[in-house]
């Protein structure tokens, strides 16, 4: 009987990382809910701790899928019941308790919790010193700060989040190649967007750095377009689609204010010519436009 269980959890359990990963979020939220409830199962029956420890995995998994579907009462619900969990541990695993009150945080300024929020100020520190230590993994420390970028923004502290959403972007920017989490994708171009935004008007002197900024965003939400037809006729591709162009389109103002007409002209001009052509198209499109972009930025002139 217990193995069954435990099969049958541990392939929920796999299904709702997949489809999570996938961007098939009700699905996975559905596996999601029975990998925690056979898991719980599991627990009433023997107590071992390895099992409590299997149990905080799928509900943070839960939490993060529930959070995504704009679902976060439960998020919150689910990460509150980790923190206990991880109370009963005699060694808890190092930063999971930390990332998990940076969800609670995040899911309770959403809800206009504000005290519960503020638990990310004290989280958000256990990762800034573990990213001076020479092992630190970056797109770990690029999420929890951009979770604690965002908390800040939605409790109203808008300056503060500032400097902690560049934070996340360079963290996250020094290992982009290792992203593949289809929600770091857009953790990373969202953070971006937003730091442009926060760049205020397109200036010639902020221009380099904005300009490289999203060409990496773009590039990013490429990754999650399929290859096939055109971008338009996948829905969960379709909202990536609208984002490139919309950095696209940027990216033409910020060459405007770079002073180089030319090269804005070009990128406006892609992202009309990309709703005609096949997806396919669009990666080779892109690299054309990094090179354009490199060369306007050393020789804007």
């Amino acid at each position: 009987m217990r193995k069954r269980l435990v099969a049958d959890s541990d392939w929920n359990a796999e299904m709702a990382v997949r489809g999570y990963l996938d961007g098939f979020y009700p699905q996975a939220l559905t596996a999601a809910d029975r990998a925690v409830k056979l898991t719980r199962r599991i627990l009433r029956r023997d107590g071992d701790e390895r099992v409590v420890v299997v149990l905080i995995e799928r509900l943070r998994w839960r939490a993060q899928i529930s959070q995504v579907l704009g679902r976060h009462k439960q998020a919150v619900d689910d990460a509150r019941a980790v923190l206990e969990l991880l109370a009963r541990l005699g060694k808890p695993p190092r930063l999971v308790a930390e990332a998990t009150q940076l969800l609670l945080a995040e899911s309770s300024a959403v809800l206009g919790d504000v005290a519960t929020a503020r638990v990310a100020d004290r989280a958000i520190e256990a990762f800034r010193r573990r990213a001076d230590e020479a092992d630190a993994e970056p797109l770990a420390i690029g999420e929890a700060f951009d979770r604690y970028a965002r908390t800040l923004a939605l409790i109203g502290e808008i300056e503060a989040a500032q400097p902690v959403r560049r934070f996340s972007v360079d963290a996250y920017r020094s290992a982009l190649d290792r992203i593949v989490d289809r929600r770091e994708r857009i953790r990373f171009a969202t953070a971006v967007e937003q730091l442009a935004d926060d760049a205020g008007p397109p200036n010639a002197a902020g221009a380099p750095d904005i300009l490289s900024l999203l060409q990496d965003a773009a590039e990013q939400r490429l990754h999650l377009i399929p290859p096939i037809g055109t971008a338009f006729q996948d829905p969960v591709a379709r909202e990536q689609a609208v984002a490139l162009l919309g950095v696209l389109a940027l990216q033409s103002q910020w060459l405007d204010a770079l002073g180089a007409p030319q090269a804005a002209a070009e990128f406006a001009r892609s992202a009309e010519q990309l709703l005609q052509v096949p997806a396919v198209w669009w990666r080779d499109r892109l690299r054309e436009l990094r090179d354009r972009l490199e060369q306007t930025i050393a020789h804007p002139a």
